[in-house]
C-alpha cells in the first residue's frame, strides 16, 4: 500500500506550471499554489509522493521512476520546499484507466474522498502532459 505521510502540519500540494508560470517568488510570499490561487491538489497529511502512488496504479517498481528534483528550498530543514516531480511518474500517473483507479480504490478500501483524490492527480498529470507543463509540488511546514 501506499505510504501515508504521518507527520504532523505538512502541507503537500502538487500543481502544475510551465518554466515561465512557475515564478517561485510567488509561491514563496504566498505560501504556495492554495496561497498563489493557484489549481492544485492537496494531498496533505495524506501522500508522500506520486511515485509511490504510480508505482501501486502501474504495478511497477519504486526504483524504477526517477527521483523528484529539487527545485527551491528556503530551508533543507524547515521548508518550504518546491521539487518537480520525474516526467516518467507524470507519465505513467496519465496512463492510468478509470477501471484501474476504480479497481485499486477497491482494493485498498478507499474512501470516496481518497479514491477522488487519486482521479483528480491523474487527470492532473494528463493536463500537465496536455499543455506542456511540468507536474510540481509544493511541500511545507
Amino acid at each position: 500500500m501506499i505510504a501515508y505521510c504521518r507527520a504532523v502540519g505538512v502541507l503537500v500540494d502538487y500543481f502544475a506550471a510551465t518554466a515561465d508560470e512557475l515564478g517561485t517568488e510567488e509561491l514563496l510570499e504566498t505560501g504556495g499554489p492554495a496561497g498563489a490561487g493557484w489549481p492544485h491538489v492537496d494531498c496533505k497529511g495524506w501522500l508522500d509522493s506520486l511515485r509511490d502512488l504510480a508505482a501501486e496504479l502501474t504495478g511497477r517498481e519504486r526504483s524504477e521512476f526517477g527521483r523528484d528534483e529539487l527545485v527551491h528550498a528556503d530551508s533543507e530543514e524547515e521548508g518550504p520546499w518546491l521539487t518537480r516531480v520525474d516526467d516518467d511518474v507524470v507519465a505513467a500517473l496519465a496512463g492510468v484507466d478509470d477501471d484501474r483507479l476504480a479497481g485499486y480504490a477497491d482494493d485498498a478500501s478507499l474512501h470516496e474522498h481518497e479514491a477522488d483524490r487519486n482521479r483528480a492527480l491523474r487527470d492532473l498529470a494528463r493536463s500537465a502532459g496536455e499543455h506542456g507543463r511540468q507536474v510540481y509540488c509544493w511541500s511545507s511546514l
